[in-house]
């Protein structure tokens, strides 16, 4: 997990701001989640705040309103495109090899012309 979080909150003057929240300031917790269906390669957690009090110098510079997380959000799309995209190629490829080794009837089952 994580030391660091990025958290977008409304603050006191009704502006969307950018806040580093450290691990281990009082009230903040982040548990693991436990027992995903997908993606359980990555770890995951929650980020919990309960009264935390953030620091002055711990608020993101030159970034206000939702233009800093959507623009983050808009890069990330690319990569969460390629990994489904490698993952789609992964299962092309061990079906294909799959279709090529599986013998069926003394023949490969790729032989096959719907499979």
């Amino acid at each position: 997990m994580a030391d660091l979080c990025v958290v977008w909150a409304v603050c006191d003057d009704g502006k969307i701001r950018g806040f580093l929240l450290e691990r281990g300031m009082k009230g903040l917790s982040t548990p693991k989640i436990e027992g995903k269906f997908s993606l359980r390669a990555s770890l995951t957690g929650m980020i919990i705040m309960e009264d935390v009090e953030v620091p002055e110098e711990n608020l993101l510079p030159k970034v206000s309103g939702l233009a800093g997380p959507f623009g983050c959000l808009n890069n990330a799309r690319y990569g969460i495109s390629w990994g489904a995209l490698g993952a789609a190629e992964f299962c092309m490829h061990t079906a294909r090899q799959y279709t090529l080794d599986r013998i069926q009837f003394r023949a490969p089952l790729a032989r096959n012309q719907l499979i």
